[in-house]
């Protein structure tokens, strides 16, 4: 059974799914692998905004 949780106030219905930010092994600790790991994460956080503001 998965678990959901409402978006916001959209009323989205989305899974409750972690995700995981700490570095295993210190891969991301720093560096260019970091930096685009958060670049992502801005824009993923970006397109949910969007997604939100358009409910």
């Amino acid at each position: 059974m998965t678990t959901t949780r409402r978006l916001g106030r959209s009323g989205i219905e989305v899974s409750a799914i972690g995700m995981g930010c700490r570095a295993i092994g210190g891969a991301l600790a720093h560096g260019p692998l970091l930096e685009t790991a958060y670049a992502e994460v801005e824009r993923l956080l970006a397109d949910l905004r969007t997604a939100t503001a358009a409910a």
